[in-house]
């Protein structure tokens, strides 16, 4: 099976070796305990599907309005390399946007994650591959059309991309990896001008290992970056990293459990300076949905509610402090199906979604408001979309 996700810390979304129907088209999942406030209705919405029949996954979502939005991810099948996916909704449907590819007939291309500034400045973050070589891949939305652009980075090595946030036009940020065994968080910025490189990027002291797999700011002198760092007993602990303005720091965070237990962080948003909360996974045993929150002070767990026999979430995004949405998934007896929380406000809430066949996750969220909301994923090897409309 061929890899369509290419962010390191969640799990991986696979392409099925042969194309499969959507079973009995969406389908409610299991029962939740809540409806989203503000929402008439979360629905899923069908899909383009690919030309040549292929399979495809969505890995993220950026939501301008209700009548604009995107979402990215990646094409490929059993005999086919995956290339990028980018799809467009303009409020009546989901259209599927030709977006080029990096390196050489052959390459693999796969975009991970989304952020828009204005509806004629989107980017787009992944990965190429070349030669089992990764390296990162940028893409820019001009409202025209998608181009490759130079990333911060030299040639050579092993470099990939996870997330992306937009605070404007001069101020985005990209994370990932850089490295293969034992490698290092990477943290990329555009300043209007070009992509360079973060310094000072590290891992805490005595660790052996990490990466970085969501970012978020609230300003150019306030962002913060999440993800996964490996312990010298090769323990996984959560990784959180803060920006003054000035220099990336490495910030104390929660580890549920104990010391074996693993835990990841996957996605983070950023309200206001003392108010952002990150998602992700943590398992001992079997895995459960992690959602962590900053209040100004510290990084704390968040009392969610418990669904399937194992859970965990993928990406998060908000468009106030009583609009927030995590997209994931849960198992049990039945397969996998997509898992939407929202916070209220209050209390986080799982919230009924549909489910498009047997293997279903969500990768990516985006909201512009209340009533604007969209998650995205796969459903057996067809691209997903959920709408709180």
């Amino acid at each position: 099976m061929t890899a369509l996700r290419g962010k390191p810390a969640r799990r991986l979304a696979t392409l099925m070796i042969a194309p499969l129907a959507l079973a009995g088209g969406l389908t409610s999942a299991a029962p939740a305990v809540a409806s989203a406030a503000g929402c008439i209705a979360v629905t899923g919405l069908p899909m383009p599907a690919d030309p040549q029949g292929l399979d495809q996954v969505l890995n993220g979502a950026a939501v301008l309005g209700a009548c604009d939005a995107w979402a990215v991810g990646a094409t490929g099948g059993s005999n086919t390399v995956n290339q990028t996916l980018t799809e467009h909704y303009d409020g009546s449907g989901w259209t599927i946007v030709p977006s080029p590819n990096a390196g050489q007939s052959g390459d693999a291309n796969v975009l991970t994650a989304v952020a828009a500034v204005s509806a004629g400045n989107v980017w787009a973050v992944g990965l190429t591959s070349h030669n089992s070589t990764t390296q990162t891949l940028i893409e820019h939305w001009n409202g025209t059309s998608w181009t490759v652009e130079q990333t911060g980075l030299p040639g050579g090595g092993t470099t990939s991309l996870s997330a992306v946030t937009a605070t404007s036009a001069t101020g985005i940020w990209a994370v990932g990896r850089t490295g293969g065994t034992n490698g290092q968080p990477l943290i990329e910025h555009y300043d209007g001008h070009g992509w360079t490189a973060a310094n000072g990027v590290s891992i805490p002291a005595g660790n052996i290992d990490g990466f970085l797999s969501g970012v978020t700011a609230t300003s150019a002198t306030d962002a913060w970056a999440v993800g996964t760092t490996m312990t010298s007993n090769f323990a996984k602990q959560t990784l959180v990293e803060r920006w003054n303005g000035t220099n990336w720091t490495v910030a104390p965070s929660a580890n549920p459990g104990s010391a074996t237990t693993a835990n990841q962080l996957t996605g983070v948003v950023a309200l206001t300076p003392s108010n952002a909360w990150a998602v992700g996974s943590t398992t001992s045993g079997s895995s459960q949905a992690l959602i962590e929150h900053w209040n100004g002070r510290a990084w704390t767990q968040a009392t969610i509610p418990a669904i399937g026999t194992s859970s965990g979430l993928n990406g998060i995004a908000a468009s106030s402090d009583r609009n927030i949405w995590a997209a994931g998934s849960y198992g049990d007896s039945n397969g996998s199906h997509t898992l939407a929380e929202q916070f209220d406000g209050n209390n986080w809430n799982v919230i009924p979604s549909p489910d498009g066949g047997q293997v279903n996750e969500l990768f990516g969220s985006g909201t512009s408001s209340a009533t604007s909301t969209w998650l995205v994923g796969v459903a057996d090897g067809h691209p997903l979309a959920i709408n709180c409309c």
